[in-house]
C-alpha cells in the first residue's frame, strides 16, 4: 500500500481493509496441510449456519444459548 495514499484513509477505513466481503467455505480438511476456501453466495453461507444451529440444538439444546 502507498503511504501517501494511506494518510488519507480514515481509521475506519483502515479497519475494513483487512475485511472479507463475501463468505468463504473450508474446501479442504484441517489435516492436509494449508487450508484451502472456496467463495459461496450468501443464501448458501446461511443456510449452512442453520443447519449447523439446528443439529447442534438436537444434539444438546443446552449447546445454543
Amino acid at each position: 500500500m502507498d503511504l501517501d495514499l494511506a494518510s488519507t484513509y480514515t481509521l475506519e477505513t483502515l479497519r475494513h481493509l483487512g475485511r472479507l466481503s463475501y463468505p468463504m467455505l473450508r474446501s479442504r480438511s484441517f489435516g492436509t496441510g494449508e487450508p484451502g476456501f472456496r467463495r459461496i453466495v450468501w443464501d448458501e453461507a446461511f443456510r449452512l449456519i442453520g443447519e449447523r444451529l439446528r443439529a447442534a440444538a438436537q444434539a444438546d439444546p443446552n449447546r445454543i444459548a
